[in-house]
């Protein structure tokens, strides 16, 4: 409980690093393309794509730290062994279920990014006209039932 009460600010310093990291990594991945002048829009989006695997990477490491044990993922792997979720689905779509172990945004976005990383779902940024949604694509081929 100590570890969740003080760690918003941490997460909140660490993220806030990523103003001067996305940039450096654009200009990063420009030079090693051994591109020319201002840095170019693939490198900018390179640079963006990295920095969303670090910041998986990183609720990871604050998941451990707040006690998130991966329950959470376990219990939305099982939801979709059991074929729950059906493609499409967004993230508020889950907490918003009130499944127990999963009511909590942070929780559902964090088993989110694992299973999006384990191949287990896909993300999707749909443009709605106004403020974009993620939604989530199931893999076919998962498991029938977690082992």
């Amino acid at each position: 409980m100590f570890a969740q009460l003080h760690s918003e600010p941490q997460k909140q310093s660490h993220y806030a690093k990523y103003r001067s990291l996305i940039p450096g990594l654009a200009l990063l991945f420009h030079l090693l393309e051994g591109h020319d002048g201002a840095v170019c829009h693939e490198c900018l989006e390179a640079a963006l794509h990295y920095s969303l695997y670090l910041k998986s990477h990183a609720q990871r490491l604050y998941g451990a730290v707040e006690g998130t044990d991966g329950s959470s993922l376990r219990l939305l792997a099982t939801k979709l062994c059991d074929r729950k979720l059906v493609s499409g689905f967004t993230a508020r779509s889950v907490y918003t279920k009130s499944w127990s172990g999963l009511t909590k945004k942070e929780h559902v976005y964090l088993a989110l990014d694992q299973l999006v990383e384990l191949g287990w779902l896909r993300e999707q940024v749909v443009d709605t006209g106004g403020r974009k949604k993620t939604e989530y694509t199931v893999n076919p081929d998962i498991p029938k039932t977690l082992e």
